[in-house]
């Protein structure tokens, strides 16, 4: 992750180290992610219209899946009066749902391996036609599908030609404003509705799949959080002393100037305590409750020329 750049009018390095983490910058932070975080929830998205999500506060009981990371970041970020660049939460974001599709991805591909059928070309119409005759597959075995996903890499020329397939394709923005849906509006990877039911992109999962699903029927998508917005958990520490030679013994090249070899242990935690330690974790739950409620099909792997 890219550090943010430094303000020439910074403090003296050993004001930053003994200064204490800014509360405020914190907060203005983690609401910086919630607000992106709030944009690409196109996951909880899908499972909220058919009423198949959950919220659940922490601790998470049973099997869950935690996304999320841990980052030592410049402690100049959260220091009250310091003229330093907090970096973009947006990319925290946009890997968090990548995470949360890839889960939701997974599972469809695992449990649709007996529901396959002929490969599907890469084209337009016959995606379209495709996950038509899927739906109505559904349809006939007592199932309504809510959702189509795509996996495996479409290429950017195929991605956009799916979304500019008007009028079998309407643009997210526009079934948002027919519907007049105000929250819970997504469009991460949110390709278009195609037949009235929303079609979604998952690249993370490697094999090219096309997917028909009964959300309702399939699954329940359950988010574990803190407090009356189910939040992630979120924070910030300092590095006393101690911690920062714990740290240090278990990670000694989280600091190369000095080196670890170089002897100038006081130094090392010095330049640690110019740092933070940065957590942040968001917990989901996937009960899939009717494995027969999702039909795949193959999609053919590219012809290159």
């Amino acid at each position: 992750m890219a550090l943010p750049s430094i303000s020439i009018n910074l403090p003296d390095d050993e004001l930053i180290r003994r200064a204490p983490v800014s509360e405020g910058r914190k907060q203005r932070l983690f609401e910086n992610y919630l607000r992106e975080r709030a944009l690409i929830r196109t996951t909880e998205m899908l499972f909220a219209r058919v009423d198949a999500r959950d919220m659940q506060r922490l601790p998470a009981t049973g099997s869950v899946r935690d996304f999320g990371f841990k980052a030592i970041m410049f402690k100049h970020s959260f220091v009250e009066d310091v003229d330093w660049l907090i970096v973009s939460a947006q990319g925290w974001a946009v890997g968090q749902e990548d995470f949360l599709l890839k889960y939701f991805g997974e599972s469809l591909r695992d449990d649709s391996d007996r529901r396959l059928g002929v490969d599907v070309d890469r084209d337009v119409a016959a995606i379209l036609d495709a996950l038509e005759k899927m739906a109505d597959e559904l349809r006939g075995l007592g199932f309504q599908a809510s959702a189509f996903v795509v996996t495996g890499s479409l290429g950017q020329p195929l991605y956009e030609a799916l979304q500019r397939a008007s009028p079998r394709i309407l643009n997210p923005w526009d079934w948002y404003r027919q519907r007049n849906i105000q929250a819970d509006r997504a469009i991460h990877r949110f390709i278009g509705v195609h037949a009235g039911i929303p079609l979604v992109a998952i690249e993370a999962v490697r094999t090219p799949m096309l997917f028909a699903v009964d959300l309702a029927r399939f699954a329940t998508l359950t988010r574990y959080g803190v407090g009356p917005n189910f939040d992630p958990e979120f924070s910030v520490e300092a590095f006393t002393d101690e911690t920062a030679r714990k740290v240090l013994a278990r990670q000694p090249n989280l600091i190369l100037d000095p080196p670890p070899e170089s002897g100038l242990d006081e130094e090392r935690i010095r330049q640690l305590q110019l740092r933070v330690g940065l957590e942040l974790w968001e917990t989901y739950k996937l009960d899939v409750k009717d494995p027969d409620a999702v039909i795949a099909r193959p999609l053919a792997d590219p012809v290159y020329e």
